[in-house]
């Protein structure tokens, strides 16, 4: 064989060089990875969302029925004092963190608690 041959793991002239279809270094692994980790964790984070927004909507829908009733007799002020003391702290580590998801989930509930919480206060 020649000085060009393909034996010594080099191409032949002329023939060019194909890069690989798979990951053939640690590197390559670990961006192809972090790609597919970014695209899931943005599908989550849209998820998380979506149940962060509908999940506290049961404060909203308390708190409809309280204006609309205009009754909030049997509602517990300590329970949603609580849920108002929770929220706001998720909210205060939300803001802490930079975690979008976290910050909006948890002023919905720190609104909707409140709502609830002023609507206890004025029909008792």
């Amino acid at each position: 064989m020649n000085e060009h041959s393909a034996a010594d793991g080099e191409a032949a002239p002329g023939i060019a060089e194909r890069p690989p279809l798979v990951a053939t270094t640690p590197h390559q692994a670990a961006v192809g990875a972090r790609g597919v980790r970014r695209a899931r964790t943005r599908a989550f984070d849209a998820y998380m969302i979506a149940v962060g927004i509908l999940g506290n909507g049961i404060f909203f829908v308390q708190a409809y029925t309280i204006f609309g009733t205009k009754s909030a007799k049997d509602v517990s002020l300590a329970a949603f004092g609580i849920a108002l003391w929770a929220a706001a702290s998720w909210l205060v580590y939300g803001v802490h963190l930079g975690n979008r998801v976290v910050i909006i989930a948890n002023v919905l509930a720190v609104a909707g608690s409140a709502a609830v919480i002023v609507g206890k206060l004025i029909y008792s």
